[in-house]
């Protein structure tokens, strides 16, 4: 909520090309490590920023971010709006995927540029095996088929779509068995479930 308010005054505010640096620009000093922490109810992550930002060169596909789901990613974080007037909003932004559920690991402060300018805010998007080269530290409340399906409903309410989503699932296959049994037919065709060990 506090988020959505700070957009809104930041919807009405200019972008001076000339502002003084601010606290994010003052620590992206060369060979510095981009630490990036996202927190979804009770799960943790936290990911190397520098390490996406590598992964994430060269000739990749950018695809863009609806509103909706723009609107709750831009909700989930927190921004500075020194630094909003620091971005490119048409840099694309890099993201990879939980529970099927979009986590912008690069961006944020674009993506909050183009929501607030009404422009389309575009983003390549890092595989699961590549996420978990970025990956640093995680803590995944969800252990139990019940809990898994109850995260995987809730992806699909903000970030929803028509068509299968590759959903990784760090969990036994047995489990995932459970998991797809608790699952309408019609959620089982928009998840592409697989199992997947859980990162060391």
């Amino acid at each position: 909520m506090e988020s959505q308010k700070r957009m809104a005054r930041s919807h009405k505010k200019k972008w001076p090309a000339m502002e003084p640096q601010c606290a994010i620009c003052l620590s992206r000093r060369p060979g510095t490590v981009e630490i990036y922490q996202y927190r979804d109810e009770m799960d943790v992550y936290i990911f190397r920023n520098d390490t996406a930002k590598q992964l994430a060169t060269g000739s990749r596909t950018v695809t863009s971010i609806s509103a909706e789901p723009l609107m709750h990613l831009v909700g989930m974080n927190y921004f500075d709006e020194v630094h909003l007037g620091h971005v490119d909003p048409a840099s694309p932004g890099i993201c990879t995927r939980r529970f099927g559920g979009l986590v912008l690991l690069d961006g944020i402060h674009r993506a909050v540029r183009c929501v607030a300018e009404e422009r389309a805010f575009f983003a390549c998007e890092l595989s699961y095996e590549e996420s978990l080269k970025c990956l640093v530290q995680q803590q995944v409340a969800a252990r139990d088929a019940e809990a898994i399906v109850r995260k995987l409903r809730q992806s699909l309410e903000y970030f929803p779509r028509e068509t299968a989503m590759d959903t990784p699932i760090e969990c036994s296959p047995g489990m995932l068995e459970q998991v797809a049994a608790l699952l309408t037919a019609h959620e089982r065709k928009l998840f592409d479930l697989r199992a997947v060990p859980r990162p060391m």
